[in-house]
């Protein structure tokens, strides 16, 4: 009965069981990082095609409008709010403590000295406490606000 299979289809059959099994395997057991892989992957080819532009005109978690067109001139303004963004992203999803990533986020602001605009400032608040609602489900306080712009 074995005299009729080759050595090249037995090794092929092996092969391929063995693919199957520790893809199996993978995907089981670590799940959370292929994601979190192939969504750095997705994001690298998104910036590469042009497609992938991060455009911060709504707020993802209350979909109303941040910043008016005037606004969107201003080019360290939107790269600072891509910053904040991405901060509490990576902070959620590294499980960091609510201390670390607010601290990252003062070292992130202090490049605004003084914001130009009066609501300015309030709108970057209303930034911040809604991607920490969206992100982190962490509700800040007005101390913990207020102690980002010392």
């Amino acid at each position: 009965m074995f005299n009729n299979i080759s050595w090249s289809s037995y090794v092929f059959a092996i092969g391929f069981v063995v693919i199957i099994y520790y893809a199996f395997v993978l995907v089981l057991f670590y799940r959370n990082d292929l994601q979190s892989q192939l969504q750095k992957i997705i994001g690298r080819f998104n910036q590469a095609s042009g497609s992938g532009t991060l455009s911060l005109e709504r707020n993802d978690f209350s979909n109303s409008k941040v910043f008016s067109d005037e606004e969107d001139q201003n080019n360290t303004i939107q790269e600072l709010l891509v910053n904040i963004a991405s901060s509490i992203k990576k902070g959620a999803y590294k499980n960091f403590a609510r201390e670390e990533i607010l601290l990252s986020l003062k070292l992130q602001l202090q490049i605004l000295s003084e914001p130009k605009e009066k609501n300015l400032k309030e709108k970057i608040n209303s930034f911040i406490i809604a991607e920490f609602k969206n992100h982190c489900s962490i509700h800040l306080s007005e101390d913990e606000i207020g102690a980002l712009w010392i």
